[in-house]
């Protein structure tokens, strides 16, 4: 096994639905996917325009916001928060990285529990959401653990 990227994830609870949240630390916009956003048969609070930046110029787009509850799965923790609705059916794919067989591997992470199991090859997110928590830092090459309001995640690279 080569370089594998972990992503920082947790499953939460977004008004009932149970899904998969990506943390990103460069976010300034909670972002949910299309479906999602139309499971939860929410009343639309306001319509944004924004402009989208690339690489070869700039968009301007209308976008749809919301607003919702997440919960963590242990029920020890909610917020209600914003979200804008983007127009995909998931937000992203990721790689599977067995949290599993790390958690196993690296001793520095003994007692992080993770709740997201999942076997699938590739992990669908339905929710970002920008959150800044403490760390517990590895070697490099190694993951590190985040125990975040909404449960343990990992992120880093791993040799």
């Amino acid at each position: 096994m080569g370089w594998q990227v972990i992503h920082p994830m947790v499953l939460v609870d977004v008004d009932g639905i149970r899904c998969r949240m990506i943390l990103d630390t460069a976010a300034s916009t909670s972002y949910a996917s299309s479906s999602l956003v139309n499971a939860l048969k929410k009343k639309m609070l306001r319509k944004e325009a924004r402009e989208i930046k690339m690489m070869l110029g700039t968009k301007k787009t209308v976008f749809e916001v919301y607003a919702t509850e997440l919960k963590s799965i242990d029920g020890d923790f909610s917020m209600t928060t914003e979200i804008t609705k983007l127009d995909k059916l998931v937000v992203t794919e990721v790689p599977n990285p067995d949290f599993v067989s790390i958690l196993r591997k690296y001793a520095h992470l003994k007692g992080v529990n993770i709740t997201d199991v999942s076997q699938k090859e590739q992990l669908p997110i339905q929710f970002a959401v920008k959150l800044e928590e403490p760390q517990r830092a590895g070697k490099p090459g190694e993951p590190t653990a985040e125990k975040t309001r909404f449960g343990w995640t990992l992120m880093g690279g791993l040799w």
